[in-house]
């Protein structure tokens, strides 16, 4: 196992094993030491049966969202757009929200609007104040994430309590984790960095 990985989560889950989603789960789940587990879940079964196989040891396929959420006490999501982020956490049969999350860490890597993003955390703070939630989108593409070497634009604090725990997670799929402020700052990060690089090119 890698040295920075925090030994004090035993439960993990993914939730969206797209391009992007399942290069990133499998980097994760390599990185796990014996003690502790994945657990994931997507519609297309074929990307869970292939994240699976990759650790079969400490991989475990889900049902839904939220039997990732009553299992996991930190869980990673990686969406296509809002709408899909809405679905998972709060709209969609069996979501995040319907499972017990009290004392749990969530963090959205998918690239979206902040809105939405500010949304789902606000209804989280409501239904379970002791919930950690992050926004932390990715730049640096598929083979970025294939390779671990993508960047996250992560939504918090420099001097969050829980930096040093994202830092080590977020650290065993990527190479750069960017503290860009508070909520919904990741995203807006990640859409300037986008807009400028579209000027730039």
């Amino acid at each position: 196992m890698a040295a920075n990985l925090s030994k004090d989560i035993k439960t993990f889950g993914f939730i969206g094993l797209g391009l992007m989603g399942k290069p990133m789960s499998i980097n994760l789940a390599s990185k796990l030491e014996a003690d502790q587990h994945l657990f994931v879940y997507d519609l297309v079964e074929s990307a869970v049966l292939e994240v699976c196989e990759s650790a079969p040891d400490r991989v475990s396929p889900c049902q839904s969202p939220q039997d990732v959420a009553n299992k996991a006490d930190f869980i990673i999501t990686m969406l296509p757009e809002g709408k899909h982020v809405k679905t998972v956490y709060i709209d969609g049969p069996q979501n995040i929200c319907s499972a017990q999350l009290d004392g749990k860490t969530l963090i959205d890597c998918s690239t979206i609007d902040a809105a939405t993003t500010l949304s789902v955390k606000d209804h989280l703070k409501q239904q379970f104040p002791r919930t950690s939630f992050y926004d932390a989108p990715v730049s640096g593409g598929v083979l970025g994430a294939i390779k671990a070497t993508i960047a996250f634009f992560l939504g918090c604090h420099e001097d969050d309590s829980n930096l040093s725990t994202l830092r080590a997670i977020l650290g065993t799929m990527g190479k750069e984790i960017i503290p860009c402020g508070g909520p919904s700052l990741g995203i807006v990060s990640k859409l300037c960095n986008n807009y400028l690089s579209g000027t730039i090119t």
